[in-house]
């Protein structure tokens, strides 16, 4: 073996252990360059798996629920996640805090959620904002609902951002 390279011909096969690559290196797909419209950027240098617990911004909502799950690929974040609001008649505008990772900064940026499931009768968007780690509750017109608009409500979701790191 050589102190700076391998080839291997005919595939690798590790029957046991991690392969472990230095810090600031990944999986190189330079070999399949599509061109893009832009330089593209086709190094894998990051993946991670774990939780994450939301709260509300607003300081007089306690969430009765507020958990989730997320995988991080590159600069992906994808997530899913439960939320409940308890009973208010705060004003407070409803806000989560507490997802994984800093949003890009960015409208073009944000990233948005499915809700997957709710008690809700009325149309909500879950949208992250931009260069925060925290997602507004909005109605279809873009305006930020009062914590009192989902009171008692719980939200089943999930959805991807992008982040910057």
């Amino acid at each position: 073996l050589s102190s700076t390279s391998l080839t291997i011909a005919n595939g690798l096969t590790l029957t046991d252990g991690d392969v472990t690559l230095a810090s600031g290196h990944g999986l190189s797909f330079a070999a399949t360059s599509d061109g893009g419209t832009s330089t593209p950027v086709e190094l894998l240098d990051d993946y991670e798996e774990g939780t994450f617990t939301l709260a509300a911004t607003a300081g007089d909502v306690t969430l009765s629920t507020g958990s989730g799950e997320y995988t991080k690929i590159g600069r992906m974040v994808h997530c899913t996640f439960i939320v409940t609001f308890p009973s208010t008649s705060s004003s407070s505008g409803a806000e989560l805090s507490g997802f994984p990772y800093t949003c890009q900064n960015g409208n073009q940026y944000r990233g948005g959620f499915t809700i997957g499931a709710t008690n809700q009768t009325g149309d909500v968007v879950i949208l992250m904002s931009a260069n925060t780690s925290n997602a507004t509750l909005q109605n279809r017109s873009q305006q930020v609902l009062a914590c009192s608009a989902v009171s008692g409500s719980v939200f089943v979701g999930g959805g991807a951002y992008p982040t910057a790191s």
